[in-house]
């Protein structure tokens, strides 16, 4: 998919590249708004995902090797975490009936088995310094400050939001 994208922003030439930069980071801001009051479990995997996926089209519009070889760690690690985050909501919810985020806060209590894939999967989905993420979060931040110092503002605000 990376590389029939590619193909399409090459044809369309680089004219409208601040066009889809600064929609792919403002959805990026939004959608990391919209994490924040989010209280179904299976939503708030799902928007994380449009939000990284906003961060590695960003990259993907440097058009230049940090860019792209970070969209492509980003895609690669937010598949193995996101689809391991889907798998222990759904687990979740077969145990106990609810992906409320509110019901589902004492869960270490019946389910301690499942809290080291909880704790990896989620450290894996915000960066943390052993993961894939984090590598590919830091090529992608350098290859946007590189294109242009105004995208500085949206990523703080996309990588704060993200974190709280």
């Amino acid at each position: 998919l990376p590389l029939r994208v590619m193909v399409l922003f090459q044809k369309l030439g680089l004219e409208l590249n601040i066009f889809w930069m600064s929609i792919s980071l403002l959805g990026g801001v939004l959608v990391s708004l919209i994490c924040l009051r989010q209280v179904d479990l299976k939503s708030l995997v799902a928007y994380s995902s449009v939000a990284h996926m906003g961060l590695a089209l960003g990259g993907m519009l440097t058009m230049n090797f940090w860019g792209l070889e970070g969209a492509y760690m980003m895609m690669i690690s937010h598949g193995l975490c996101s689809s391991g985050l889907f798998c222990l909501v759904n687990l979740l919810y077969e145990r106990m009936g609810s992906r409320s985020l509110l019901l589902n806060k004492g869960m270490l209590n019946f389910l301690p088995s499942l809290s080291i894939w909880w704790f990896l999967l989620c450290s894996c989905n915000m960066a943390a310094p052993p993961s894939i993420n984090l590598m590919s979060e830091i090529m992608l931040l350098n290859s946007l400050v590189s294109w242009s110092r105004m995208t500085i503002f949206s990523l703080s605000l996309m990588s704060f939001f993200s974190a709280a």
